[in-house]
């Protein structure tokens, strides 16, 4: 995967017809996650980055606890630019406008809140780190025959399965909610995995709902379940040019409009096998420590 994709800034939108623009940039640049300096981020996932993957409790602890320090990162940043969003709007149109709005609302609302909970669920991985406990990780590993072309380290409030069930109350200010991380990987042999897991210290039912959901999707159409949720649902995300240009340009606008919708109507995950002809991963096993 030499060349990726990413979606673009606001600033970009009334130049785009008001929808958030791809933009090609370097796979260096893609993986980079600036949460840690180089020195500890060397030390600390040496047992993801340095050795083979096997699916150990660590390996796969690792990797949540990454994507979970970088949502918390990405959230002290959103503070300060949500501070200014919407001094964005200066020249731009009256529908742009509104949109810009709209995007600084919806971001300021949920930012102290996530802070809130990230803060304490970070809390918690630090201490399993620092005893060295895995064994409170969950996880449900889905291994395929190839490296994955759309590339992710993120967390996520699993407010809705795959048939659209509401999960979570997320306007409910007094619960603590819990994250479920994804990470797509690659391993040896030019295989790949997609790895949901989450640290089974404080509630886990929408975690465990979610994943009951995916597990009962036909494997075949997991690829595609999977797919339409990383574009509804995930920021973090970063995908091979081969691949995005071997896709019809319906499909194309019908993922990128999907990015837009969490914006305006909130992420809806159960017309997913539209998709299916947009990948063509194999599945070779299902790897997971929960009871489905």
């Amino acid at each position: 995967m030499c060349k990726c994709y990413i979606i673009s800034n606001i600033m970009a939108l009334d130049r785009n017809n008001g929808k958030f623009p791809i933009e090609k940039i370097g796979i260096n640049n893609a993986s980079v996650i600036n949460a840690f300096c180089s020195k500890h981020d060397k030390e600390l996932f040496s047992v993801i980055e340095d050795k083979e993957f096997i699916f150990t409790d660590e390996q796969i602890f690792m990797l949540a606890y990454r994507a979970i320090s970088r949502e918390l990162y990405l959230k002290y940043c959103s503070t300060e630019s949500n501070k200014n969003m919407k001094e964005y709007d200066k020249g731009q149109s009256k529908e742009i406008q509104l949109l810009i709005h709209m995007i600084s609302n919806h971001m300021t609302k949920g930012t102290d809140l996530a802070i809130r909970d990230l803060e304490k669920l970070k809390s918690l991985y630090d201490e399993k780190l620092l005893e060295n406990s895995f064994n409170s990780i969950k996880y449900y590993c889905i291994l395929i025959d190839n490296v994955p072309e759309i590339m992710s380290s993120a967390g996520w409030l699993p407010e809705l399965d795959f048939n659209n069930k509401i999960l979570l109350d997320l306007n409910d200010k007094n619960i603590m909610f819990n994250s479920l991380t994804v990470s797509t990987i690659g391993l040896k042999d030019r295989k790949g995995a997609i790895v949901f897991a989450w640290l089974d210290v404080i509630d886990s039912k929408a975690c465990i709902e979610f994943i009951k959901s995916l597990n009962e999707i036909p494997d075949d159409y997991k690829g595609s379940a999977i797919l339409k949720w990383l574009f509804e649902c995930n920021e973090n995300i970063y995908w091979s040019e081969d691949w995005w240009n071997t896709i019809e340009v319906d499909k194309q606008k019908e993922l990128i409009d999907s990015m837009m919708n969490i914006m305006s109507r909130g992420p809806s995950l159960k017309d997913y096998k539209s998709f299916s002809s947009c990948l063509s991963w194999k599945i070779n096993e299902i790897k997971t420590n929960i009871n489905l």
